[in-house]
């Protein structure tokens, strides 16, 4: 069974607010009570209610500044103004600055039960449009993480095949990394002796992204003789991914650390 929505019924009138909160109790409300503006946003600070019935004409804090405060900080909590004066200016006041609706006292209970109901309503379905678009991003950055992870999957073994198929008299290390930029793959790539060249490695990655040494320079150009860095434009690994670890060794004629 689903639990009873809560009201928060804010009003500097003992009589009227006990009288509102009979109605609403009889709704099958649970009211929450505050007798002015400021005891009634600490209410709504302390805990999160369904619907807000408050009055404009207060002492103190009117309604209009806490229908100004609450929306600010609970905007999918629905408030309800409450008024003894009929105002179409000020009507028109409360509903631009988000009132849910704009009641006059003496209010009648089939109005004020009707339009407590439409704003638990309301906020039962935003609520809920809330929760849904929650899991589809989540479902959406999960396929995107498999995705991602196929990517890299393809471009470590499209490396593999390459190194496999090189001559026997030379060795290759490769390293994978996170790119300078974050965004990406880094491929460490350093060879020694035989027909062994970064070129060669090049032109096997180039169709998984574009290529780019880091900080401008171009391939073959790290201090050290026979070492080139290239950044894979594919997203950058998750915690446990292939980035700061060693490619696997794929052939005997190769060595990876």
């Amino acid at each position: 069974m689903m639990a009873a929505a809560t009201v928060l019924l804010i009003d500097d009138d003992d009589r009227v607010r006990d009288v509102i909160k009979i109605h609403i109790v009889r709704g099958g409300y649970v009211v929450r009570e505050a007798r002015d503006g400021a005891s009634g946003l600490a209410a709504l600070e302390a805990q999160t209610v369904d619907a807000v019935l408050c009055d404009i004409r207060m002492r103190g804090m009117t309604g209009v500044d806490v229908l100004e405060k609450a929306r600010g900080l609970h905007p999918t909590v629905p408030i309800i103004m409450l008024t003894g004066f009929v105002e179409a200016e000020q009507a028109a006041e409360v509903m631009k600055l988000g009132a849910f609706d704009y009641l006059t006292k003496p209010v009648q209970r089939k109005d004020l039960l009707g339009s407590i109901a439409k704003a638990v309503e309301w906020r039962r379905l935003v609520v809920a449009n809330a929760r849904l678009e929650a899991e589809s991003r989540e479902r959406q950055r999960d396929l995107e993480r498999r995705v991602e992870e196929r990517a890299r999957d393809a471009l470590l073994a499209a490396l593999r095949n390459a190194l496999e198929a090189m001559p026997e008299d030379g060795r290759l290390t490769v390293r994978l990394r996170r790119a300078a930029s974050g965004q990406g793959v880094a491929i460490e790539v350093e060879g020694d002796g035989g027909g062994i060249s970064p070129e060669a490695v090049s032109r096997i990655l180039e169709p998984f992204g574009a290529i780019a040494p880091p900080s401008g320079a171009e391939p073959g150009a790290d201090s050290r003789p026979g070492r080139t860095t290239f950044e894979i434009a594919l997203p950058a690994p998750e915690a446990g991914g292939p980035a700061g670890h060693a490619h696997p060794k794929p052939a005997t004629n190769c060595c990876a650390s």
